[in-house]
């Protein structure tokens, strides 16, 4: 079963911090590809996934500060890309989700 699978079923268990643990294993992973390559696209959108999954599991996990910190890791990744692919419709839709994000979690 993939990384993904088994901290979906942690949440969804209520394990928020089995798979906070596992999540942080995974980005760990994506941390290292994404330096080995920053021209890697697929690489750095995946490091902001992994980072979101993150940041949700700390919001849920009542560590709004830390989130906060990881949704503003995502913006930087996301807007970076889009820099690069302007045209690229669904990156140009997750930075507006993950702006969106921010600015809810800067609320409260």
């Amino acid at each position: 079963m993939s990384t993904n699978k088994v901290c979906n079923v942690q949440v969804a268990q209520g394990d928020l911090k089995g798979a906070l643990k596992s999540f942080r294993g995974s980005l760990a992973i994506r941390e290292r590809l994404a330096q080995a390559d920053p021209d890697n696209a697929g690489w750095q959108r995946d490091l902001a996934v992994s980072h979101s999954k993150v940041g949700s599991l700390l919001n849920k996990s009542g560590k709004s500060a830390e989130a906060l910190a990881r949704l503003r890791q995502v913006h930087a990744i996301m807007a970076r890309l889009t820099k690069w692919r302007r045209s690229n419709a669904v990156w140009q839709n997750d930075l507006r989700w993950i702006e969106g994000q921010i600015s809810a979690l800067e609320k409260r």
